[in-house]
């Protein structure tokens, strides 16, 4: 080997060990930037971990409600309930948010006839999650379906007031038609005959009218029960609750006579 040559090997491994010897400190530093970051977002996440992940629950947990109320529009209740028990697992923006959620699987469940369950799920909830007095319907009505007939007394009560309260006509009556056969399955005649009769005030040609007449026909007042019918039978002038009106109104003028 001439000594060029060797001379050009040795410049070869000196050019090596320096750009080893650059890698190596820029690997350095590389390294130490990261180790820096990783402090940073541990001692960050310290102190802001949980709005952090607040975002994401909020986000997850808004994603399974909308998701269960697609699923309920559908029709498709087991699911919606599904999704409602996932968006609970998270952590809604407000109480309230969470609230409506709960009520959501109430309803539903009381729709499928499960009213032993809707109960259950409605009876989870605190005083201030019924707001409204539709939050009550579902819960008292799943209350007289499945014979608790002394909180479905109490309650139904608290849904007459809120609705009284609200100054909602609709459910006033639903309240009002509630308690009404409430009262006439336990025998209590005259308070039944108060609840339909305020009913039938409220909304003239619903069934309320009809079943007000049968409670006077029940208490022995026929002929005030004939005279309601016929009432009833100006007012409407068609349909199925006209026909049995109709039906009755025949059924007791005989009886009358």
């Amino acid at each position: 080997m001439t000594g060029a040559e060797l001379d050009g090997d040795r410049a070869t491994d000196s050019g090596d060990r320096a750009n080893s010897s650059g890698a190596y400190v820029a690997f350095l530093g590389v390294a130490a930037l990261g180790y820096l970051g990783l402090l940073a977002f541990v001692f960050g996440f310290g102190l802001y971990g949980e709005q952090l992940t607040a975002g994401v629950d909020e986000a997850c947990a808004e994603a399974a409600y909308q998701s269960g109320k697609k699923m309920e529009d559908r029709g498709n209740y087991d699911l919606a309930i599904q999704r409602y028990r996932q968006a609970l697992e998270g952590r809604f923006r407000d109480r309230a948010r969470e609230y409506e959620c709960m009520r959501s699987i109430g309803e539903v469940l009381y729709r499928l006839h499960r009213y032993q369950e809707t109960i259950d799920a409605y009876r989870g909830l605190p005083p201030e999650a019924f707001r409204e007095p539709g939050h009550w319907t579902a819960y008292v009505l799943a209350l007289y379906y499945a014979g608790e007939n002394a909180d479905a007394e109490r309650l139904g009560k608290v849904w007459l007031a809120k609705a009284e309260q609200g100054n909602d006509l609709q459910q006033q009556v639903w309240a009002h038609g509630t308690l009404g056969r409430l009262f006439d399955g336990t025998e209590r005649l005259e308070q039944a005959l108060s609840h339909y009769g305020a009913a039938s005030a409220l909304e003239p040609d619903s069934q309320a009218s009809i079943l007000a007449a049968r409670m006077l026909h029940r208490l022995g007042r026929t002929r005030e029960a004939v005279e309601r019918l016929d009432a009833f039978l100006e007012r409407v002038e068609s349909g199925v609750l006209h026909e049995d009106a109709k039906r009755l109104r025949a059924q007791y003028a005989k009886a009358d006579t």
